[in-house]
């Protein structure tokens, strides 16, 4: 039993590495229109102006402000505007473990994470300076927090969910 589960673990763990190198291999593939624009558009301006821009549907407002504070931080560079999404698409292997388990079982949970660690919506997603994966996470994060109890779930979920529809 204590071998399983040590295999499942590694396992576990193996999906989201290959899952993260993957999405690392295609951090630095030529810019798409969206996203420059997203940059050139949003991302340059003051932080309070990027929080209340929306004049048009192609601004993920919370990720115009992510992609402002990696640019601020690390300076201009692709992979600078690509962080938050890099990050983000990451973090969606492990939440989708986290709720593939609470659903169902611990193979099905371990399956769903390396069918999503080599997704190719959602690795394309991930280095893709864009929102998406930041609304798919919290998403995931939702689903999870709905097999939790205790007073902190609704918060965490209200939190979420608003930044979720911020994005």
């Amino acid at each position: 039993r204590l071998s399983q589960c040590r295999s499942h673990t590694i396992s576990l763990w193996m999906f989201i590495a290959v899952g993260t190198v993957i999405r690392l291999a295609y951090l630095n593939r030529p810019a798409y229109l969206d996203e420059s624009a997203t940059f050139i558009d949003y991302a340059k301006l003051p932080f309070a102006e990027i929080a209340s821009t929306y004049f048009d549907p192609n601004n993920h407002v919370f990720y115009s402000l992510l992609m402002h504070a990696t640019y601020l931080s690390f300076g201009f560079d692709l992979w600078t505007l690509r962080l938050p999404a890099l990050l983000a698409g990451i973090t969606i292997l492990p939440l989708t473990y986290l709720v593939a388990r609470s659903l169902y079982d611990a193979d099905i949970a371990l399956l769903a994470t390396g069918l999503a660690a080599v997704s190719a919506p959602l690795i394309e997603y991930s280095v893709s300076g864009r929102g998406y994966t930041l609304i798919t996470a919290a998403f995931l994060m939702m689903l999870w927090l709905r097999t939790r109890t205790g007073g902190w779930r609704w918060p965490a979920v209200v939190m979420v969910s608003a930044l979720g529809f911020y994005t």
